[in-house]
């Protein structure tokens, strides 16, 4: 990626002419992760990623025509994705799947495509529907598309991650309410029957809250307990936890820190954690003053709802997220799509 954001400098050097915003946040950012690691002396790639991944997002957002490449891409990575975990039940060696064997239901498998995570894959799906309803109202062409929404959807359904569905769910509300109404309908229906057969603890269990404290576990004996004041400012320059850490906590295998806060403290400290809550606040906000009330609960939601279930910080999906959203806010009204 570093390669190709010197290639768009290269290029195309109209790109570089950004708002003061845009190199203010850039500039935060960069001072965020090179504090961390000048403090810590250490320099590990994925706390550095976020210096390269929003400079692309920042210079390729003047280019609105990247997001029908974003299109294609994200149609023909979900669908692969989809078909990967058809052939994962046949193929239980393949690498491109996961499984719900963590909550003890190892003949469940879930999509992950090409990319690390379920939840990352899920995102993809959210971001290809976000253009997907773009396109529909800039065009006016919903029939060519329809069987492909129909293949996101399931895709995104198979991913049985909450978090996406939430994510699913507040985009439904804008966009399409009946549809939602349906899933509530159903949801509360399957609720009911589980309830009357003795399963209500699939919904209602307390197993998946005491999961997600204990993963915390790791980073409060990293953080809290093996921290010092530079620690607590600027962080660990690690979003990983150490094998030290990890003979001490009943997740021994869970290396990485699954909350989005933590994550941020642990790596970037107070000072990230702060540069990151105020600059998605203002956007935010300032989606909120232009009255684009769908783009600001989605960003939101995104932002500041789903970091509690999950991070997406170093991947790759909360760039590309950023970058369709930019495009959108910059071009609503003017986006001219490619019908596939």
């Amino acid at each position: 990626m570093a390669v190709l954001v010197m290639a768009i400098c290269w290029l195309y050097p109209d790109s570089l002419k950004q708002s003061t915003e845009n190199y203010i946040v850039y500039g935060f950012v960069c001072l965020t992760c090179v504090l961390s690691a000048v403090v810590n002396l250490i320099i590990r790639p994925i706390p550095l990623f976020p210096i390269i991944a929003l400079a692309f997002v920042f210079l390729v957002a003047r280019h609105k025509q990247i997001i029908d490449l974003l299109f294609v891409a994200l149609t023909w990575h979900i669908i692969m994705g989809v078909i990967l975990l058809m052939v994962s039940y046949a193929y239980k060696d393949m690498i491109f799947y996961s499984s719900l064997a963590g909550k003890g239901l190892p003949f469940i498998h879930t999509p992950v495509g090409f990319v690390s995570t379920v939840q990352v894959f899920g995102t993809l799906c959210i971001i290809w529907m976000i253009i997907y309803f773009e396109k529909v109202k800039a065009t006016g062409h919903k029939k060519g598309y329809k069987f492909l929404y129909f293949i996101v959807t399931l895709a995104l359904l198979l991913t049985l991650n909450r978090s996406t569905f939430l994510f699913y769910f507040v985009l439904l509300a804008f966009k399409d309410r009946r549809l939602l109404c349906i899933y509530v309908f159903l949801i509360m229906l399957t609720i009911v029957i589980l309830v009357k057969v003795g399963l209500g603890s699939i919904f209602f269990g307390t197993q998946t809250l005491t999961s997600r404290s204990e993963l915390l576990e790791g980073f409060n004996l990293s953080f809290w307990r093996g921290g010092t004041i530079m620690t607590y400012i600027f962080g660990k320059g690690d979003n990983f936890l150490t094998q030290d850490i990890l003979n001490r906590v009943k997740w021994d295998f869970r290396q990485d820190i699954e909350n989005g806060y933590a994550m941020l403290l642990h790596t970037y400290g107070f000072f990230g954690l702060t540069i990151f809550i105020i600059s998605g606040s203002i956007f935010v906000l300032k989606l909120i003053l232009e009255q684009r009330w769908y783009l600001a609960a989605i960003v939101g939601y995104y932002f500041f709802v789903s970091s509690f279930f999950t991070q997406e910080f170093v991947s790759v999906s909360f760039y590309i997220f950023l970058l369709v959203i930019l495009i959108i806010r910059k071009n609503t009204g003017t986006l001219r799509y490619k019908i596939i």
